[in-house]
């Protein structure tokens, strides 16, 4: 599918959501702030437990991103599972500074296609420092 418009079935759509989280990642890794940003909508929120709020809309998101794109690599851990809605979640490991992190993801999609909301869950103990 080249348009989330042509997406008609719920499997076209998971689809859609999968890729664009695969795109989500190799921007990231690429450390292309511009195609990371692309994935979201302008309104759209990122959720991670080390900021005590979320980043809500693009001036945000840009200000978080501008942190993680060049200091972080990202790979899926498992499967990108999929659900009768508009919401995919996926294990990520996360490689930042040292350490070594293990995320869960919901990512959750507009009407569009493009990400509303992304959130992260991890807690101290998922993470590992690189040299231990």
């Amino acid at each position: 599918m080249e348009r989330f418009a042509d997406c008609t079935t719920q499997l076209e759509r998971l689809a859609w959501y999968r890729a664009t989280a695969r795109r989500y990642i190799e921007a990231v890794n690429a450390g292309d702030l511009e195609a990371v940003l692309a994935c979201y909508a302008d309104n759209a929120e990122v959720v991670d437990p080390v900021f005590e709020r979320g980043f809500m809309g693009k001036r945000a998101l840009r200000m978080f991103y501008e942190t993680v794109v060049g200091h972080a690599k990202l790979e899926f851990a498992g499967p990108i599972c999929g659900t009768h809605g508009n919401v995919i979640a996926a294990p990520v490991v996360a490689r930042a500074r040292g350490a070594t992190i293990q995320v869960i993801t919901l990512t959750r999609f507009n009407d569009q296609g493009l990400i509303q909301k992304y959130e992260a869950y991890w807690g101290p103990d998922d993470v590992v420092a690189d040299n231990a």
